[in-house]
Protein backbone atom coordinates (compact mmCIF):
# COMPACT_ATOMS: atom_id res chain seq x y z
CA UNK A 1 0.00 0.00 0.00
CA UNK A 2 1.40 3.58 -0.66
CA UNK A 3 1.62 6.77 1.16
CA UNK A 4 -1.31 9.06 -0.60
CA UNK A 5 -3.34 6.32 -2.29
CA UNK A 6 -7.41 6.73 -1.40
CA UNK A 7 -9.91 4.25 -0.58
CA UNK A 8 -13.68 3.76 -0.62
CA UNK A 9 -14.53 4.39 2.49
CA UNK A 10 -15.48 0.74 3.82
CA UNK A 11 -17.87 2.31 6.64
CA UNK A 12 -21.24 1.77 5.70
CA UNK A 13 -22.35 4.20 8.66
CA UNK A 14 -20.32 7.21 7.42
CA UNK A 15 -19.78 6.20 3.62
CA UNK A 16 -22.78 8.97 2.49
CA UNK A 17 -20.42 12.46 4.75
CA UNK A 18 -17.28 10.35 3.88
CA UNK A 19 -17.18 8.85 0.30
CA UNK A 20 -13.15 8.10 0.11
CA UNK A 21 -9.75 8.56 2.79
CA UNK A 22 -6.18 9.07 1.79
CA UNK A 23 -3.78 6.95 3.67
CA UNK A 24 -1.07 9.22 5.51
CA UNK A 25 1.16 6.55 6.68
CA UNK A 26 4.60 5.81 5.38
CA UNK A 27 5.09 3.00 3.54
CA UNK A 28 8.03 1.45 5.70
CA UNK A 29 5.57 0.76 8.22
CA UNK A 30 3.75 -1.45 6.05
CA UNK A 31 4.08 -4.48 8.37
CA UNK A 32 1.66 -2.32 10.48
CA UNK A 33 -1.96 -3.68 11.06
CA UNK A 34 -3.67 -0.31 10.58
CA UNK A 35 -3.34 3.17 8.66
CA UNK A 36 -3.53 6.38 9.71
CA UNK A 37 -6.03 8.02 7.20
CA UNK A 38 -7.57 11.51 6.74
CA UNK A 39 -11.06 11.47 5.49
CA UNK A 40 -12.09 12.85 2.16
CA UNK A 41 -15.29 15.32 1.84
CA UNK A 42 -16.63 16.67 -1.02
CA UNK A 43 -15.26 20.26 -1.28
CA UNK A 44 -18.69 22.00 -0.90
CA UNK A 45 -19.41 20.58 2.01
CA UNK A 46 -16.25 19.92 4.01
CA UNK A 47 -12.97 21.42 5.41
CA UNK A 48 -12.50 24.60 7.35
CA UNK A 49 -11.45 28.01 6.82
CA UNK A 50 -7.83 27.12 7.90
CA UNK A 51 -7.20 25.92 3.92
CA UNK A 52 -3.54 24.47 5.20
CA UNK A 53 -5.36 21.97 7.01
CA UNK A 54 -7.85 21.20 4.50
CA UNK A 55 -6.61 20.98 1.30
CA UNK A 56 -8.87 20.81 -1.32
CA UNK A 57 -7.68 17.78 -4.24
CA UNK A 58 -8.88 16.50 -7.16
CA UNK A 59 -9.70 12.75 -7.17
CA UNK A 60 -11.79 11.29 -10.21
CA UNK A 61 -12.71 14.81 -11.39
CA UNK A 62 -14.13 15.51 -8.42
CA UNK A 63 -13.00 18.21 -5.85
CA UNK A 64 -12.38 16.94 -1.97
CA UNK A 65 -11.01 18.76 1.32
CA UNK A 66 -9.33 16.95 3.13
CA UNK A 67 -9.93 16.40 6.64
CA UNK A 68 -6.75 16.39 8.68
CA UNK A 69 -8.04 17.21 11.76
CA UNK A 70 -10.13 14.08 11.91
CA UNK A 71 -7.24 11.84 10.47
CA UNK A 72 -7.25 8.39 12.49
CA UNK A 73 -6.33 5.52 12.21
CA UNK A 74 -8.43 1.86 10.13
CA UNK A 75 -7.02 -1.20 9.96
CA UNK A 76 -5.59 -2.34 6.62
CA UNK A 77 -7.52 -5.59 5.58
CA UNK A 78 -11.13 -3.43 5.29
CA UNK A 79 -9.48 -0.77 3.01
CA UNK A 80 -9.37 -2.71 -0.07
CA UNK A 81 -7.97 -1.83 -3.43
CA UNK A 82 -6.81 1.60 -4.02
CA UNK A 83 -9.08 4.11 -7.03
CA UNK A 84 -6.94 7.03 -7.30
CA UNK A 85 -3.50 8.51 -5.96
CA UNK A 86 -2.85 11.98 -3.86
CA UNK A 87 1.08 11.36 -4.58
CA UNK A 88 0.81 14.58 -6.58
CA UNK A 89 -0.28 16.61 -3.96
CA UNK A 90 2.46 15.38 -1.12
CA UNK A 91 3.11 18.49 -0.60
CA UNK A 92 0.28 20.08 0.54
CA UNK A 93 -0.49 16.79 2.72
CA UNK A 94 2.69 16.74 4.66
CA UNK A 95 2.02 20.67 5.58
CA UNK A 96 -1.39 20.12 6.46
CA UNK A 97 -0.03 17.44 8.78
CA UNK A 98 2.67 19.72 9.92
CA UNK A 99 0.40 21.97 10.93
CA UNK A 100 -1.65 19.78 12.88
CA UNK A 101 1.09 18.11 14.87
CA UNK A 102 3.24 21.11 15.21
CA UNK A 103 1.10 24.35 13.95
CA UNK A 104 3.56 25.31 12.18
Amino acid sequence: MRQFDVFKNPNLRTVREVPLLVNLQHGVLDALKTRLVAPLVPAALGGSSITWLNPIVMVKGHRYAVVMQQAGAIRTKSLGRPVDSLEAHRAALVAALDLLVSGV
